[in-house]
């Protein structure tokens, strides 16, 4: 009976193992990644509205306390000029965030990367749920530090070039001081 049956016919039940199995695999490999990016997990999206995106970008993390509980997935030009700024926590985390919570832009560290941090408000307050908008307020960085730094100096520089020049005026009564004491003591 085995004579029978050709030699392609004896491959094709491997063959369609193989393929099966292989198929199961990768099924389970494309579930493992999307467990391990979140795909299955719940979710909360809140929104904020800001003047400038700048400095903001999708897919930079979203920080409570220091921990990262997601990330921005949208940033988007609002028809009256402002910035729509969509992110998404994990809904397990909504239980720490009040309605009352403020977003900052802030910086992991003093060069890191932007991050959004949700400063919690009040502790008595309702939890954000799902499509809630936070008040959105920039924190300084180091462009507004700098400017400010600038801003104090400048006046001490207008100065300091107010004495140099007057040292350096061969009329004035300093000059013309130190001329006589370099001629009263040379005598």
């Amino acid at each position: 009976m085995d004579a029978d049956i050709s030699p392609q016919r004896k491959l094709q039940r491997p063959v369609l193992w193989f393929a099966l199995i292989a198929l199961l695999l990768l099924l389970a490999l494309i579930g493992g990644l999307a467990w391990k990016q979140g795909a299955f997990a719940k979710t909360t999206q809140l929104y904020f509205f800001a003047k400038t995106a700048y400095g903001m970008n999708k897919g930079m993390a979203v920080k409570f306390s220091g921990f990262r509980i997601g990330s921005v997935e949208e940033v988007s030009l609002e028809p009256n000029g402002s910035v729509k700024v969509r992110m998404v926590i994990g809904s397990d985390y909504t239980h720490f965030v009040p309605r009352d919570s403020k977003a900052h832009l802030g910086k992991e560290g003093l060069i890191g990367a932007s991050i959004i941090e949700i400063e919690p408000g009040a502790s008595t307050a309702l939890h954000v749920a799902n499509n809630d908008v936070l008040a959105f307020a920039r924190l300084r960085d180091l462009n507004d530090l700098a400017q400010d730094l600038v801003g104090q100096i400048q006046p001490i520089l207008t100065d300091v070039k107010k004495i140099t020049e007057f040292i350096n005026d061969p009329d004035n009564d300093l000059r013309q001081a130190i001329k006589n004491v370099n001629r009263t003591s040379a005598a």
